[in-house]
C-alpha cells in the first residue's frame, strides 16, 4: 500500500516538475509567436494596401480610358 501511493506521489511530483519547468520557456515562445504574430499582421496590412492602391489606380486608369475615348 505504501510502495503504490509513492509510486503515485512520484509520478505526480514528475508530471507537476515537466509542468513547471518549461513555463519560462512557454513565456518566451508566446512573445515571440505574438511578435511574429505583429510582423505578419503588419506584411498583410501592407500587402492589402498595395493592393488597395492598384486597384484604385487601375479603376482611376479605365475611368479615365472610358472619358478619354
Amino acid at each position: 500500500m505504501w510502495l503504490t501511493k509513492g509510486k503515485k506521489w512520484l509520478i505526480l511530483s514528475m508530471r507537476f516538475k515537466k509542468v513547471q519547468h518549461p513555463l519560462p520557456q512557454m513565456i518566451r515562445i508566446s512573445k515571440s509567436l505574438k511578435l511574429l504574430e505583429a510582423v505578419l499582421l503588419q506584411r498583410v496590412k501592407n500587402l492589402l494596401l498595395i493592393l488597395a492602391n492598384y486597384d484604385l489606380i487601375m479603376f482611376t486608369y479605365k475611368k479615365f480610358q472610358i472619358v478619354t475615348f
